[in-house]
């Protein structure tokens, strides 16, 4: 029987043939197939990457959010006011002064946009809302502020509009 010696390649047996001693390195043929390690390591996480953008682009398309009304809106999101009562122009600039347009302010004494002491918002039907001002839609504090003016509430700001109180 006869032996067939390895197939030899030059690049990986070139050191031995030159005369290197047979414990020297031998050289690594890169081919197309076997990228260096770093490169493989980029190209792993540029694909993880892009995975997670096209996760990120798919979820943002299949969700819609409704921010409802601008609050910057102002008077044209309620409702008019009744005859005798302040324009709504009035509620929203005593709101702008109260909390700086915050319907939302959480006290602790004052609540809401108008800044509504809470026995008074309980007291002039707040509570048929919300437990509290600030828990309550600008419409909804802006019917309670109109009992409560009409029943000859004032509050701290003056708009000089003619509809303030004190």
């Amino acid at each position: 029987m006869q032996r067939i010696p390895p197939a030899r390649t030059p690049a990986v047996d070139a050191p031995h043939e030159a005369g290197a001693p047979p414990h020297a390195e031998r050289p690594i043929a890169a081919t197309p197939s076997t990228p260096a390690p770093s490169r493989r390591r980029a190209r792993g996480r540029t694909l993880r990457l892009a995975a997670a953008a096209a996760a990120v682009a798919a979820l943002a398309s299949a969700c819609v959010y409704d921010p409802g009304p601008s609050p910057s809106a102002g008077p044209a999101a309620v409702a008019p006011a009744a005859p005798g009562t302040p324009p709504l122009e009035h509620w929203y600039a005593l709101a702008q002064c109260e909390t700086g347009g915050n319907w939302g302010a959480p006290g602790p004494t004052y609540v809401g946009g108008l800044g509504m002491y809470a026995p008074n918002w309980e007291a002039h039907g707040g509570l048929q809302y919300a437990p509290s001002a600030n828990l309550a839609t600008p419409e909804q504090q802006i019917a309670v502020a109109t009992n409560l003016w009409l029943a000859g509430g004032s509050w701290g700001c003056r708009i000089g509009d003619g509809w303030d109180r004190r």
